[in-house]
């Protein structure tokens, strides 16, 4: 059985996704790109458990949150959500945008904000308080949409055959064309727009192309894994149409030289810059520069299937090893979720106050099913122990985590007991160390460079 990876890259190989448009307005727009994340999420196997994080009740309440703020017209957009919050010692930052939100080398900046409940702070916290819900173009593209694209021109949709209908895609479309007709009205407001920040440009190409066509420079800042597997940074074929980032900043050189050499190297630069969030915990780390043996193990969630599945050997480790205390962290799954559904040793617990770098930092090991937190955690000196569940972890990183005595990959809760008794002895600079490839150091210094880069 092909996987999901595998299934796309056959379509992508054999058939001629550049013929796949839509119609609107007089002008043709190139859609394969737009419709690929469904196409991606029908094939994956298992049902992912509702998390109703995009509560429309939610965002509506929350429509005018700083919507003063509109009235001004800066030179670079920044284009966030909640999720990316951390609560840090002197107030709420946005653990991706922080920095430059904060930079003064390329003028003003205004913070557009998608809330989300699952990881909501009141504005009044924030560190930097230039935010604006984004609720405001959600409410307006939809509007849009539900006016101006009741009938869409599909051309060549049988391309996609067993793979999506044209029924299947329209909501993409329409999401996409109207996040570009919104994006332009706003561009017509505020001429000055230089620079756009943001995560996810694969599932906002309608914003991207809207932006790119008014002359804007549009960067990404990863936010998660880039790899292969990665529907939105792994192509099989040339789109004809850019409508994709400048720039990519990731994490690490590995993953500027997958983009580089990849196949939007066309369209998109990449550039290593390293983690804010990461360089501020590892300057105020008072971890131990050795680990003698583990005692305390911080557990990553995550909601999708895989992550659920991986709960059970997860539970199976910690009755294995009863000395050993066991801190859960969730993800957009509720606690009664996981309650309702397990049983839980008494060395088992949820983590509700501490963040997710926080708990790694003051842990001896990171266990995980393949949350991208096993990227990051050996950086902040914590040894990583994967549950290849579904194949999953060892997909995801094998090529960038290789098996060593940081991170080990196991195939259940008996192996990964295993693994964590022989953590022993190691080092901590050698497990920051031997991860310099995937998050590279010296992150505000990097970022500094590559701004005034833009600048110029």
């Amino acid at each position: 059985m092909s996987s999901v990876f595998e299934s796309i890259q056959e379509l992508e190989q054999k058939r001629d996704l550049n013929a796949l448009k839509v119609l609107n307005k007089g002008k043709s727009f190139d859609i394969y790109p737009w419709v690929k994340p469904y196409i991606f999420s029908k094939l994956q196997q298992g049902n992912k458990p509702k998390t109703n994080s995009a509560s429309k009740v939610f965002q509506l309440k929350r429509l005018f949150s700083g919507s003063f703020l509109l009235f001004k017209k800066p030179s670079s957009l920044i284009f966030s959500n909640s999720l990316e919050r951390r609560a840090l010692n002197d107030g709420v930052y946005d653990k991706l945008f922080h920095a430059i939100e904060e930079s003064n080398i390329i003028g003003d900046k205004l913070l557009f904000e998608t809330k989300i409940p699952a990881n909501y702070f009141p504005r009044s916290s924030y560190k930097k308080k230039q935010v604006v819900s984004r609720s405001i173009f959600y409410l307006l593209e939809m509007i849009y949409a539900t006016l101006f694209l009741r009938s869409l021109e599909i051309k060549n949709a049988s391309l996609l055959g067993e793979f999506a209908s044209e029924s299947d895609i329209s909501y993409a479309v329409r999401k996409n064309l109207a996040q570009y007709h919104i994006t332009r009205l706003y561009l017509r407001y505020n001429k000055k727009v230089k620079n756009v920040f943001l995560s996810g440009a694969y599932l906002n190409f309608g914003q991207v192309l809207a932006f790119k066509e008014s002359g804007a420079q549009v960067i990404e800042l990863q936010h998660g894994v880039i790899n292969k597997e990665h529907y939105g940074y792994s192509y099989e074929y040339i789109p004809s149409k850019n409508q994709f980032p400048d720039f990519i900043l990731t994490f690490g050189q590995r993953d500027e030289s997958f983009i580089n050499q990849g196949g939007l190297s066309k369209f998109v630069r990449a550039k290593a810059v390293g983690s804010f969030i990461l360089d501020y915990y590892l300057k105020r780390s008072a971890k131990e520069k050795l680990i003698i043996e583990v005692r305390n193990a911080a557990i990553s969630l995550q909601d999708c299937a895989t992550g659920v599945s991986a709960m059970d050997e997860f539970i199976d480790l910690a009755k294995r090893n009863p000395n050993i205390q066991f801190s859960l962290k969730r993800r957009r799954l509720p606690l009664s979720f996981y309650q309702e559904k397990f049983e839980f040793p008494e060395n088992m617990s949820f983590e509700e106050e501490l963040n997710v770098y926080e708990l790694i930092v003051n842990s001896d090991v990171h266990i995980t099913a393949y949350s991208s937190c096993a990227l990051e955690a050996p950086t902040l000196g914590t040894p990583n122990i994967l549950i290849n569940v579904d194949n999953k972890a060892k997909e995801y990183y094998q090529e960038k985590l290789r098996a060593s005595n940081y991170n080990w990959y196991c195939a259940n809760g008996e192996q990964a007991s295993s693994s964590i008794q022989s953590i022993q002895q190691v080092l901590i600079e050698q497990v920051m160390n031997q991860n310099e490839e995937n998050i590279a150091p010296n992150y505000q210094s990097n970022l500094n460079s590559f701004l005034k880069y833009l600048k110029e």
